[in-house]
């Protein structure tokens, strides 16, 4: 319980962007690394047992800080609790595996320590790579219209402010916009008038030419 005000502290001093409302955070993770909901759940799932493991008495602990973690990233800085989560994760787990306090775990502890920490290893690595792939092949528009939000906003403002050079994009979030959805109805106006725009400049080039 008294770390908690220390985890606060952390958080505040943080930068900037970190001061956001926290699905605007979540967005700006989600754009760089993508799946970030998951790799939340699964540090979560992690800290969790390793606490567990650590000492039973931490199981009610481990409940308080996923859910500060919880309250803390949906309210103002999105992922970045869950960070703190993985860390304190990764340092309870080294602890353990100190020749001074394994000798002293029980040969179940044991079993399930390093249980966890092979498959959180293989975990990480597994979504790594399938965070990266689905970046790669992911387009500026697929993310606009799949996941939108505070960066999809930022990346729209950005393909409009160069018509030309993203007219494929933009015309690509047209075709495929939600007419139940008010923020692809919003910027299916503002594309719509770029494109619009873009067209009219290109045609008085050419009567000029």
């Amino acid at each position: 319980m008294k770390k908690i005000p220390i985890m606060i502290a952390v958080l505040l001093a943080l930068p900037a962007t970190a001061f956001a409302c926290g699905s605007c955070v979540f967005s700006i993770f989600e754009y760089a690394l993508p799946h970030t909901l998951a790799w939340c759940l699964g540090v979560t799932i992690w800290f969790w047992i390793v606490m567990t493991i650590s000492a039973f008495y931490r199981f009610f602990t481990a409940v308080l800080w996923i859910i500060a973690a919880f309250f803390i990233g949906a309210t103002s800085f999105g992922p970045l609790p869950f960070v703190l989560l993985g860390l304190m994760a990764l340092t309870i787990t080294v602890k353990m595996f100190r020749w001074e306090t394994w000798k002293q775990l029980s040969k179940k502890k044991k079993i399930r320590l390093k249980t966890v920490s092979a498959t959180a290893a293989l975990c990480m690595a597994t979504g790594l790579t399938i965070s990266m792939q689905s970046k790669a092949i992911r387009s500026d528009a697929n993310f606009i219209l799949q996941e939108g939000g505070h960066q999809g906003r930022v990346i729209l403002r950005q393909l409009i402010a160069q018509p030309q050079k993203n007219s494929e994009q933009l015309k690509y979030i047209l075709a495929n916009r939600d007419e139940s959805n008010l923020e692809h109805v919003y910027f299916a106006e503002e594309i719509s008038q770029a494109l619009t725009k873009t067209k009219q400049e290109k045609h008085h080039r050419e009567i000029n030419l």
